[in-house]
């Protein structure tokens, strides 16, 4: 047996209904009565040096959300979800573990392709779309992009 039987699970989710702004209501029945996943991708990513010495990030972002029934044939599902963006420095080891944070802010997204342009204090290295893969995604490897300098 189950640590919750059938009829505590609806009683959790109704408490955590009940107990949440309903803005989060969709994300619940996400997290726990959908199998839900995504396929968010960096497409493209470019900076301008600015006369201030700061940067304006360009970045070309893929999102897409699918759910799949329980013998696994998938259907997209609307795209309503604040996601995460970041973008990182590295110093000259490039290395991922001494990277900074430079940005990292939830965006909301509806769209597929969309295209956001941030300002960092710092020359940037990569960034993209959940790029710590909070998300079950089709293809983790393709969130995060080097980013051009122009």
């Amino acid at each position: 047996r189950s640590l919750l039987d059938y009829n505590d699970h609806y009683l959790l989710l109704a408490d955590l209904r009940e107990g949440t702004d309903p803005k989060f209501h969709p994300l619940i029945e996400d997290l726990f009565e959908k199998i839900v996943f995504f396929d968010n991708r960096a497409v493209d990513a470019t900076a301008v040096k600015r006369d201030d010495g700061k940067y304006v990030v360009t970045l070309k972002l893929h999102a897409a959300k699918f759910e799949a029934d329980g013998k696994g044939k998938e259907t997209d599902a609307a795209l309503r979800d604040a996601i995460d963006v970041g973008i990182f420095a590295r110093p000259q080891s490039g290395k991922e573990d001494d990277e900074t944070v430079l940005y990292l802010a939830k965006h909301s997204f509806s769209d597929t392709e969309t295209t956001l342009e941030i300002v960092v204090d710092g020359m940037p290295y990569d960034a993209g779309i959940d790029p710590y893969n909070k998300l079950i995604d089709r293809d983790s490897n393709d969130n995060r992009k080097r980013v051009t300098v122009k």
